[in-house]
């Protein structure tokens, strides 16, 4: 129970300091960055510019103006411009930030984990999609990935099922190190700890709870590249 107190403590704190920083960036410029195609359970929108909070539904568009919020047993996955996917994942929190002059989609992860699909194209829109969590930051031009936020250890865990991904370090907005991950591989950032460790493959058991199975309803027949 003291556990359980000590967590809900830190992820008040932790979202309260995570949304003061990103709320002046998201409110200069509103972008839709794409649209929802798999929806389950109670998933909503706290606009910046209303200052409301707005439940969602399959087939919404998503913008950069507020933050989504993923409760217990729930999920979202949404269409990004092109064949681009970002699914948010059960008791998960994030933002959207969106530069087109270097057409990179940047995803604030505040708590929980997302799963990103990044396909290469010359025409795309996006070519770059970059999630900070915490003091981490992991970037790709074509993967398929997924982050987790561990808010007792502030830490950050990637884990790499496709592709190439660029892990960093940024404190104090100076990048301290920086590692690559491979295809199969796993890799944790504290973000007390300047040197980031090595990637190691990835185990079994990781690779299992990495299936979309674990939270996507058997009966929903809306598959999507993130789901092979």
């Amino acid at each position: 129970m003291a556990r359980r107190k000590e967590f809900s403590k830190i992820l008040k704190s932790s979202l309260i300091i995570c949304w003061l920083w990103v709320h002046p960036q998201a409110r200069a410029q509103s972008y839709r960055i794409g649209q929802i195609t798999q929806l389950e359970g109670q998933v909503s929108f706290y606009d910046y510019f209303k200052k409301q909070i707005i439940p969602l539904k399959i087939g919404d568009e998503i913008f950069t103006t507020g933050s989504y919020l993923v409760v217990d047993h729930s999920f979202m996955t949404v269409k990004v411009v092109g064949r681009n996917y970002v699914r948010l994942n059960p008791k998960s929190k994030m933002s959207l930030e969106y530069d087109p002059e270097t057409k990179t989609l940047k995803i604030l992860l505040l708590a929980g984990s997302v799963k990103a699909l990044k396909f290469k194209s010359k025409d795309a829109a996006i070519d770059k999609i970059f999630i900070q969590s915490g003091a981490s930051t992991f970037e790709t031009t074509e993967g398929k990935f997924s982050v987790h936020r561990n808010l007792l250890e502030d830490s950050s865990s990637v884990y790499v099922e496709k592709g190439i991904i660029i892990a960093g370090q940024t404190i104090n907005q100076l990048k301290t190190d920086m590692e690559i991950v491979h295809h199969g591989e796993t890799l944790t950032v504290n973000d007390r700890q300047t040197d980031i460790n090595s990637p190691r493959k990835m185990k079994d058991k990781e690779i299992k709870f990495l299936h979309p199975s674990f939270y996507l309803n058997s009966k929903n027949k809306t598959n999507t590249d993130l789901d092979d």
